[in-house]
């Protein structure tokens, strides 16, 4: 009896994705060994009862877990829909404005590095995004302009409270030029539990 309650329990759990096999196999193992018992053994009709309430209860677990294993594939699904639509959207964009996006993780990474940034510094994706944001930064200041130091230093003040900023300049040297550019942040936390 236990042996066939640990199975009907493990292949009801491994077939929750596909609620016909996992409803069988619980009605299959549990469901005929319970009229089994009240059929062919009258000494263990207690058993027997108790074998159809747990197929019953095996069912319904298996239908709900079921159910929510596909809500999260759906879920899951629309998630991944939403992101390329975002990403089509932030792509035509950046390819159509002359401001640039930019992403960095908690870390400093660049998560999302726009082709304008691949042309200034010359690297590629697959390198800018090895590189802290900030490293970045420091191999494109034009340190001969007299307010680096403090537009360096507001720039990374900033970045360390962690809220919303706007049009901080920075000087900057891109192939052979001085320029100028104007950042402008807002923080973004995810519940990566959830």
């Amino acid at each position: 009896m236990a042996v066939v309650a640990t199975f009907a329990v493990t292949g009801g759990w491994m077939f929750a994705s596909l609620p016909v096999a996992g409803v069988l196999w619980s009605v299959f193992l549990v469901g005929t060994l319970g009229i089994g018992l009240l059929t062919f053994h009258s000494g263990y009709q207690a058993l027997g009862y108790l074998s159809i309430i747990y197929c019953v209860f095996l069912v319904a677990t298996v239908m709900t877990t079921s159910h929510k294993f596909l809500q999260g594939l759906v879920a899951e699904t629309k998630i991944e829909q939403q992101g390329e639509l975002i990403e089509l959207l932030l792509n035509d964009f950046e390819e159509n404005a002359n401001d640039w996006l930019w992403e960095i993780n908690h870390n400093d990474f660049l998560q999302h590095v726009s082709m304008q940034l691949v042309d200034a510094t010359k690297q590629s994706i697959e390198n800018l995004k090895k590189q802290k944001f900030n490293h970045i930064l420091q191999t494109l200041l034009d340190r001969e302009q007299q307010q680096f130091t403090t537009l360096n230093n507001q720039l990374k003040h900033h970045f360390t409270l962690g809220k919303p900023f706007k049009d901080v300049l920075l000087p900057v040297y891109i192939g052979q030029q001085h320029r100028w550019w104007s950042f402008t942040a807002k923080p973004f936390l995810m519940n990566i539990n959830q």
